[in-house]
C-alpha cells in the first residue's frame, strides 16, 4: 500500500510538472506573440506616419465647382490656345499687385498678397488678400480680349 501511495505521488508530482511545463511553453509561447504583434504594431505606426508625410506632401487637387469652361467660354479660349483657362486668369491676376485695392491699408506698412483666388464662371473671380495679420475679400469682373490678355476691374472688397 505505501508502494502503491509512492507511486500515486510521484506520478502526480509528474503530472503535475508536465502540466507546469506545458503551461510554461504556453505562456512562452504567448509571450512571443506579444512580442510580435508589438513589433507590428510600431511597424504599422512608422508606415502610417511615412504615408501620413506623403499624403501633406503632395498637391492638394483644387475643385472649382464655380468655373466650367463650357459653351462659348470654351470655345474663345481654346481658340486662344489657353489650355488651363482658369490657372491663366489665376495667373493673370497674381501679376497684378496694382490691382490690390489702396484703400486697403496695414499698419504696420506690410503689402498685401493674393493668397487665395478663385474664379467664378466667366465674369468674376474672387480673391483672398492678407498682409500676414489682416485679410480681405476682393470681388473682380474680368473679361479676356482676343489676344489672350485678362483684363480686371474691382467691383468690391469685404474684410475677412
Amino acid at each position: 500500500m505505501n508502494r502503491r501511495i509512492a507511486v500515486t505521488a510521484l506520478l502526480g508530482v509528474g503530472l503535475m510538472n508536465m502540466i507546469s511545463c506545458a503551461g510554461e511553453e504556453k505562456e512562452a509561447g504567448l509571450m512571443k506573440e506579444i512580442v510580435a504583434l508589438r513589433l507590428s504594431k510600431k511597424e504599422l505606426k512608422i508606415k502610417v506616419d511615412s504615408l501620413t508625410r506623403d499624403l501633406n506632401k503632395c498637391e492638394r487637387v483644387k475643385v472649382n465647382r464655380w468655373f466650367t469652361p463650357q459653351g462659348y467660354e470654351e470655345v474663345q479660349l481654346k481658340d486662344l490656345q489657353i489650355e488651363n483657362p482658369e490657372r491663366h486668369i489665376e495667373e493673370a491676376l497674381r501679376k497684378r499687385q496694382d490691382l490690390i485695392p489702396s484703400l486697403v491699408n496695414t499698419t504696420e506698412n506690410k503689402s498685401f498678397e493674393y493668397q487665395d483666388i478663385q474664379v467664378l464662371g466667366a465674369n468674376w473671380v474672387v480673391a483672398l488678400l492678407s498682409d500676414g495679420h489682416t485679410k480681405v475679400k476682393v470681388l473682380y469682373n474680368y473679361t479676356i480680349d482676343a489676344t489672350g490678355v485678362v483684363n480686371f476691374n474691382l467691383l468690391d472688397t469685404e474684410d475677412f
